[in-house]
């Protein structure tokens, strides 16, 4: 692992921009911005990627580092997103079974009415009666033999 340098800015009387140039031209260009910020930072150079890496960190804000935000954040995007019982999805299947129970609903509205006109009838009238015991419950009279055709 190769040093490039130390930089302590802040203290006074150091001569670091000359030991900047010599090693990291990237932070030759930055040198005066730091300097006239009186930024108090101290680098262990090892590698130009190092800084880079930490000057990405260091502009991320820090309610963003906060682990139980983060942990609090995925836990909301795990529930809303992936689980088996998440908003989206049940959402979804709600709807779906609610228009299934409508349609249910009005097959069973239309069952109720046929039987509901079947019973007027069969009260107000005897042949009615007899038609409906030969057809539903395969009765007969006494003198007549009963044929079933089943069709396959």
């Amino acid at each position: 692992m190769e040093e490039l340098g130390v930089v302590v800015m802040g203290c006074s009387g150091l001569t670091t921009p000359v030991l900047l140039r010599k090693t990291c031209p990237f932070l030759e260009n930055r040198w005066s911005s730091l300097k006239s910020n009186f930024e108090y930072r101290c680098f262990l150079l090892t590698s130009n990627s190092e800084l880079l890496t930490m000057n990405l960190l260091s502009r991320i804000p820090s309610w963003l580092k906060n682990k139980y935000l983060l942990a609090i954040t995925v836990f909301l995007i795990w529930m809303f997103f992936f689980d088996d019982r998440d908003i989206i999805t049940t959402h979804f299947r709600h709807t779906s079974e609610l228009k299934e129970l409508q349609q249910s609903k009005t097959y069973y509205e239309e069952q109720i009415a046929s039987t509901k006109k079947e019973l007027v009838q069969l009260k107000s009238n005897a042949a009615t009666i007899e038609k409906y015991a030969r057809e539903k419950y395969l009765m007969k009279r006494e003198n007549e033999d009963l044929f079933i055709i089943v069709h396959e």
